[in-house]
């Protein structure tokens, strides 16, 4: 018998666009469009890791995410896997 707790985002798994590093986090801050819809949009299993700076501006209120290990980071958008 195993110890492990449930993740709370039982999702697909993410990838880094840069290294293909499986350590993503995902970050919710200030001008987050709000935890429901990032955190919906993630277990939906419908976003996408965007690590383009313009788009980053352009809608700086999506979840962001930043990878652990090269430190790459990001928006979560909606689009096609």
């Amino acid at each position: 018998m195993t110890n492990k707790t449930p993740s709370s985002f039982p999702v697909k798994q993410y990838l880094c666009p840069r290294c293909n590093s499986e350590l993503i986090r995902f970050v919710f801050d200030a001008e987050c469009d709000g935890l429901t819809n990032g955190a919906n949009l993630i277990r939906s299993k419908k976003g996408v890791l965007h690590d383009s700076f313009d788009e980053y501006v352009r809608t700086s209120e999506a979840a962001k995410w930043i990878c652990k290990e090269c430190f790459d980071c990001g928006i979560v958008v909606l689009g096609k896997i």
